[in-house]
């Protein structure tokens, strides 16, 4: 009995420490980017994800921009890095509830969700609300004919018709919302939904090195 749990001992004091996933960037083009999850290989286009949840947010021939715990950062082609995914990442306190996004293009663009259910933003201080047309509308389950207040605005090709919502929950990385008031606009535009003042004025928003941080306020 006591070899056996001598046994169990040294099985435990020998195994290694789980470092989180294995992930390389194995190779790189516009918009495309190959990696290795564990060895296990993925090409990904840009907004598609691995069965992990690893994010292709941007990539060209240099480094790909990946949302990984819903947390962006920039890997370099060749690069080897292990990172926590899923139950084995450490509580984050409410604090450390922060969000970075890369310029792509010049725009700032982020994976994120509204009710649960996963939506691409374009960061658009100039815009009111949370806003988006009415396809993605539908798609998200928002009853807006419905629910939505009725009203008016200025576009750049002249005046539209939109509805004032409410929105449950709206999350970008670390930082959900709750109630956030959104529009849905007439017709097929904007083609990303817009990141606009009823979640951002919720937020502290700072610039570092052309990155966009996004801090929420208690």
């Amino acid at each position: 009995m006591r070899r056996i749990l001598i046994t169990i001992l040294l099985v435990l004091i020998l195994a290694p420490a789980s470092q989180g996933a294995e992930i390389v960037v194995f190779a790189l083009f516009r918009d495309v980017a190959v990696i290795t999850v564990d060895g296990q290989r993925y090409q990904l286009r840009t907004g598609e994800a691995t069965p992990e949840g690893i994010i292709l947010l941007s990539a060209d021939s240099e480094a790909a921009i990946l949302s990984i715990n819903g947390q962006q950062e920039r890997y370099l082609l060749g690069s080897t890095n292990r990172i926590p995914l899923g139950p084995s990442q450490p509580a984050t306190p409410p604090v450390a509830a922060e969000v970075r996004i890369y310029p792509v293009n010049g725009m700032y663009m982020t994976a994120g969700s509204i009710n649960g259910y996963p939506v691409r933003f374009l960061v658009d201080t100039g815009a009111t609300y949370v806003a988006m047309n009415e396809n993605t509308a539908k798609k998200l389950g928002i009853d807006y004919l419905r629910l939505g207040e009725l009203g008016v605005a200025a576009t750049a090709n002249g005046q539209v018709q939109i509805w004032e919502v409410a929105l449950d929950r709206v999350k970008v990385g670390g930082i959900e919302l709750l109630n956030v008031r959104g529009a849905v606009i007439e017709g097929g535009s904007p083609e990303e939904v817009l990141l606009g003042m009823s979640f951002l004025g919720r937020t502290r928003m700072l610039r570092d090195d052309g990155v966009l941080l996004l801090e929420k306020k208690w």
